[in-house]
């Protein structure tokens, strides 16, 4: 759904892969939902009405254990 940011937290990850990869995440994005057994899946959303798009400095292939997904 437009706007909906995931983040996939793989096994592995520690604090310092969760703090960049949650540093990416636009200021107004909402916790909505979860999901995952092995990788963790959590679904932010943005505030309606507000732009989807992440900043251009965002490398979803950066971290070996935590990625960053918008989904389309």
């Amino acid at each position: 759904a437009t706007g909906e940011l995931v983040l996939t937290v793989r096994p592995g990850a520690d604090v310092g892969d969760l703090v960049a990869i949650l540093g990416t995440l636009p200021a107004d994005a909402f916790f909505t939902e979860h999901f995952g057994d092995v990788n963790a899946v959590l679904v932010f959303r943005r505030v309606p009405g507000d732009s989807a798009t992440l900043p251009a400095s965002v490398n979803p292939s950066a971290g070996p254990a935590a990625a960053s997904v918008p989904l389309p």
